[in-house]
């Protein structure tokens, strides 16, 4: 593991050197490539008990926070997800950062489909991780964090129809009712 997470520890080595302890520095780790058990490509691939590993070698370089994700093109639908329309689709990396989260003492944040605010709150609560990134909602609604905390909302509109993959530009395409 030390060999195959080399380029990130020097990475970070090199810019602790060049900024000090005081400059934060976070990685964003994928906790599975996605390839099918079985398949040829698996056996070279990752899977949760390497990233483990690599997130504490990661802490041991002077990382302050790992954000979990996971997927690879080759693996297909596991990076891009579509038709996140419930809370049961939503944080599909739950479990990836929840055992990397009882492995290291840094902050772990997870994303992957987080829409809703009980979601959140749940992945908070239950210790699947210290801090929620999204992404994609922010396309479509950049004030919802506001809507959450105000109460003027529970969920996000985004559906991960993935339009807003726009050669034109990143931007929601979706037509809401």
């Amino acid at each position: 593991m030390e060999n195959r997470a080399r380029i990130v520890t020097e990475i970070v080595r090199r810019i602790k050197e060049e900024t000090g302890d005081d400059f934060p520095v976070l990685v964003k780790l994928n906790a599975t490539d996605g390839l099918r058990p079985g398949s040829l490509k698996a056996e070279l691939g990752l899977d949760i008990s390497q990233s483990v590993e690599i997130a504490k070698l990661l802490e041991q370089a002077g990382v302050c926070a790992i954000e979990v994700s996971g997927g690879i093109g080759e693996a297909g639908g596991v990076t891009i997800r579509t038709a996140i329309n419930s809370p049961a689709k939503e944080a599909y990396f739950k479990d990836y950062s929840k055992a990397i989260k009882s492995a290291v003492s840094i902050p772990v944040i997870l994303v992957g489909g987080i829409r809703s605010l009980s979601v959140i709150n749940y992945l908070l609560e239950n210790g699947f991780a210290d801090l929620i990134s999204m992404s994609r909602v922010f396309i479509s609604e950049p004030d919802v964090v506001l809507k959450f905390k105000s109460g003027a909302v529970k969920k996000a509109r985004c559906v991960s129809c993935n339009l807003c993959f726009d050669p034109e530009g990143i931007r929601c395409n979706f037509q809401f009712d």
